[in-house]
């Protein structure tokens, strides 16, 4: 079987959506099988560590970073690709399918929070979400999410049958583990990391609820029981304004460390070196971050948001999103040291292993061989016009 996967979103910097991509498609590219997967991806595409499998890449000047060419290649010129490669099954692993082409097709949705939760969202998201998602929904004869309750809210927002969804968790690449000394020392050292550090990583975004993060952790300094700084650790994304406004106000900017986007190879030392790790997410589709630190030995904080508890499974302090004082109490609890600590650390690392990319290729390379097998079985409208 000939299988494609668009790759047009691996041109930037990698975060959640990304991530899960390469993950997948360095998780096939590992897999004993006949099938061939093609991946289009930018021009400037680099994988140096992609093993050598059954991907194979076709760069396209149209599937670079720019988002509205990007958007147009999706849709005029990736069909055009897809029935010169005579491809079996295509897989659009960021929300969309092309809206024209008859290939079976099997599409990701990894949340639905712009049609969800818009008001945390750019509105050009929005608007093309509220465009694209329904109809490539429509279109794909399966569905995957990357947790139960991303499923769910498919099914509650965009009215469609659970049986068309496949659940398929991501996971975290197998370098997270805890770092030596030496490795947390230079992490240390090219990031200008305080010690001890309380740690955030992730799009500085509406979403990540930081403003909360920062009001409690400022309580928690005011208290007189906490010696850390906070290190947010990721891109400034839109309305990062509001946070850096906030940080002004309480005046605690010497207490606050941003590092920015930050490569992949600091991160294992980044999280390793961390007294804590902090995700007070408003909404998420999985939740990569807290499973790395986990990995990396690191006791973690999360919201009570479905799709971080199901994916920490038990492994994580909880806390209220907007409950100011729980997420100050737990930050102070982790600090205190003792069991607590140990045991969460314990747990965690047990839960992050439980995760594999190869295990999501597998059972997403099974989606494919459904999604054809169903498109041979489904009647279409203009089939009954001939």
């Amino acid at each position: 079987m000939k299988i494609a996967i668009d790759g047009s979103l691996l041109s930037g910097l990698h975060s959640g959506v990304e991530l899960s991509i390469l993950g997948l498609v360095t998780g096939l590219s590992t897999l004993p099988t006949e099938d061939t997967v093609l991946l289009y991806v930018g021009k400037k595409f680099d994988c140096p560590n992609l093993p050598a499998g059954c991907v194979k890449l076709r760069r396209s000047r149209g599937a670079g970073r720019w988002r509205l060419r990007r958007i147009l290649w999706q849709q005029l010129s990736l069909p055009m690709y897809l029935r010169a490669e005579k491809v079996d099954v295509f897989h659009g692993p960021g929300y969309v399918l092309p809206a024209i082409g008859r290939v079976p097709s099997v599409v990701t949705v990894h949340d639905v929070i712009a049609l969800a939760r818009p008001e945390l969202c750019t509105k050009s998201n929005v608007a093309h979400y509220r465009r694209v998602l329904p109809r490539s929904i429509r279109k794909a004869q399966l569905v995957i999410a990357p947790t139960r309750a991303v499923a769910a809210r498919i099914v509650e927002t965009l009215g469609i049958t659970g049986d068309k969804i496949r659940v398929i968790p991501w996971a975290i690449d197998a370098r997270f583990r805890p770092a030596g000394d030496a490795e947390k020392r230079e992490v240390r050292a090219a990031l200008g990391l305080p010690d001890p550090y309380i740690l955030f990583v992730g799009n500085l975004e509406p979403k990540k609820n930081l403003e909360r993060l920062v009001e409690a952790f400022f309580a928690a300094k005011q208290s007189k029981r906490l010696k850390h700084k906070l290190v947010l650790a990721g891109a400034p994304g839109w309305k990062c304004e509001r946070l850096l406004h906030l940080i002004d106000e309480l005046d605690i900017k010497e207490e606050i460390v941003f590092t920015g986007y930050v490569r992949r190879d600091f991160l294992r030392g980044l999280y390793s070196a961390a007294d804590m790790f902090v995700f007070p997410s408003l909404i998420e589709g999985f939740g990569i971050p807290p499973l790395e630190a986990m990995a990396c030995g690191a006791p973690v904080i999360i919201s009570k948001d479905p799709a971080l508890r199901e994916t920490a499974g038990g492994a994580a302090l909880e806390v209220e999103a907007t409950d100011l004082r729980a997420i100050r109490e737990a930050i102070e609890a982790l600090a205190g040291g003792g069991a607590i600590r140990e045991k969460l650390v314990e747990k965690g690392r047990a839960r992050a292993a439980k995760f594999s990319w190869i295990e999501c290729a597998r059972r997403t390379l099974e989606v494919y061989h459904e999604a054809l097998r169903k498109a041979k079985t489904e009647i279409r409208p203009e089939d009954l016009l001939q």
